[in-house]
């Protein structure tokens, strides 16, 4: 069960199967939350903070992207001079390393605070976007009865 007062403030109430109370959770500490408070604004739940945050990621993309753009643009793999070594194992690792990255940020941004709210108002003006045809036109029937019943 969850509680809340005046103020805000959560707590998470847990009972056993006789609705005996057993123990209590301030909603603030729980993992979840924690990590989304680290995620978004460092632990100080300041705009500034998040949207510094924010710009991080955005400039993240950027460099993934121009990267990637680099190593196709160059062909560094053709080449096989000694200076060159060094770039293609950079290029490489950092392939390696843009991918996961790359998710990792996009999956984020939708819970920062600029996009964020970009996105959730994108989604609100086309909330029908990625269900099916079954969940925006439900099949109906005109029957009252039902045969085998």
């Amino acid at each position: 069960i969850t509680l809340s007062d005046m103020a805000g403030n959560q707590r998470y109430v847990f009972l056993d199967h006789n609705n005996q109370f057993v123990a209590d959770q301030n909603a603030k500490h729980t993992y979840s939350n924690v990590m989304r408070s680290i995620h978004s604004s460092l632990f100080t739940e300041n705009t500034i903070i998040n949207y510094l945050v924010e710009l991080t990621a955005c400039w993240t993309i950027f460099l993934i992207l121009s990267g990637t753009y680099l190593l196709i643009k160059k062909h560094l793999i053709s080449n096989k001079s000694k200076a060159l070594h060094w770039q293609k194992w950079h290029a490489m690792i950092g392939i390696i390393i843009a991918i996961p990255v790359f998710v990792l940020v996009l999956t984020g941004l939708p819970w920062s605070g600029f996009m964020g709210s970009k996105i959730a108002g994108m989604m609100d003006t086309n909330g029908d976007l990625g269900q099916g045809e079954l969940a925006i036109n439900p099949p109906k029937s005109d029957l009252n009865e039902l045969p085998w019943a």
